[in-house]
């Protein structure tokens, strides 16, 4: 008798996932955050490897930065025009696989309140991209 397989992230997770550089400029982020009509983007650097997240709430956050509880007033002397992403982006970044089941998809999306998690393959290269909404179709 053959085994039943789970489904993988892979069988589910987006691959026309959009990206930004860490060496792009904040403007330039948010006009395709706002152009592509996406609440993030993953960083990648310059081999193709996924080293951030940049989301809306980072952009608001900087917009706010004269206030000094901002989490980005040490950027107050900055402007969007000339301060890169990788000054801004979120560094911890949660993967996961794209040989991880849908189980544990599911679990760390629930579990860390996300909304979508990037999907790595072979050398940390970004594969995909899964949210919420791709476990309920």
């Amino acid at each position: 008798m053959r085994a039943i397989q789970e489904d993988t992230a892979a069988n589910v997770m987006q691959t026309a996932v959009r990206t930004i550089s860490s060496e792009a400029m904040l403007d330039d982020a948010s006009r395709k955050i706002s152009e592509q009509d996406v609440t993030a983007l993953p960083v990648l650097n310059d081999h193709g490897r996924c080293i951030g997240i940049l989301s809306t709430t980072d952009l608001e956050q900087f917009e706010d930065r004269d206030n000094p509880y901002s989490p980005h007033h040490h950027l107050r002397q900055n402007d969007s025009a000339t301060t890169r992403v990788s000054e801004l982006m979120a560094r911890r970044v949660v993967s996961l696989r794209t040989s991880t089941p849908l189980s544990e998809v599911a679990q760390t999306l629930g579990r860390l309140g996300l909304h979508h998690v990037p999907v790595l393959g072979d050398c940390d290269r970004l594969e995909g991209y899964i949210s919420a909404a791709d476990l309920s179709q």
